[in-house]
């Protein structure tokens, strides 16, 4: 499989590069389909650069940066930092401090949906029949699931919900657990 090269070293803004220093390699994650991605490593230090196009990619990358700004405010919640936000004419580009040094280590890996979101679960007569969209499928951390399936949507998933949902899981997550990984990561990728 050919390596993807989204970003080069001459796009990135210049106040970005100061901020950095020296890059020494980058190196690509799977790309998702609403901004590039790319980390960048330097002798002591890796930090994850988002690029989005497009006014409506645009206002999520700012957004996210918005809520990894605020969220650091919340001393239980472990999140990415948010170092730099940059808009140019046509681009706009978000500098992170990568996901490090967490005391959220997976303790075994089995299989998640990876979007498990209230969209995604079809319900018939109150039951569950399906869960739809499984593009995001792969090996991980149960709790990402877990926190993605309670997060508070237009009313829905209050507190009663949610311990329903929990006692038909057979397990719950902590508050932090649920910052890291809905508020944290999902909101990071």
């Amino acid at each position: 499989m050919k390596q993807l090269h989204p970003i080069i070293v001459e796009e990135i803004p210049h106040s970005i590069k100061k901020y950095v220093k020296q890059i020494g390699k980058m190196t690509f994650p799977q790309q998702g389909c609403t901004s590039d991605v790319g980390i960048l490593h330097t002798a002591k230090e890796r930090y994850v650069l988002k690029r989005a196009k497009g006014e409506k990619y645009r206002k999520w990358l700012f957004k996210e940066y918005y809520v990894l700004k605020n969220i650091r405010a919340l001393a239980e919640c472990q999140s990415p930092i948010a170092y730099k936000f940059v808009q140019t004419a046509e681009e706009s580009w978000l500098l992170l401090k990568q996901l490090q040094k967490q005391n959220m280590i997976c303790k075994q890996e089995v299989l998640i949906h990876g979007d498990y979101t209230i969209d995604n679960v079809l319900v018939h007569d109150g039951q569950i029949t399906a869960v739809i969209d499984w593009s995001g499928g792969t090996l991980g951390d149960a709790r990402y699931d877990m926190a993605l399936a309670v997060r508070f949507e237009d009313g829905i998933f209050t507190g009663k919900e949610s311990a329903s949902f929990f006692k038909g899981y057979g397990k719950g997550i902590s508050q932090s657990e649920f910052c890291y990984f809905a508020e944290g990561l999902y909101e990071f990728f």
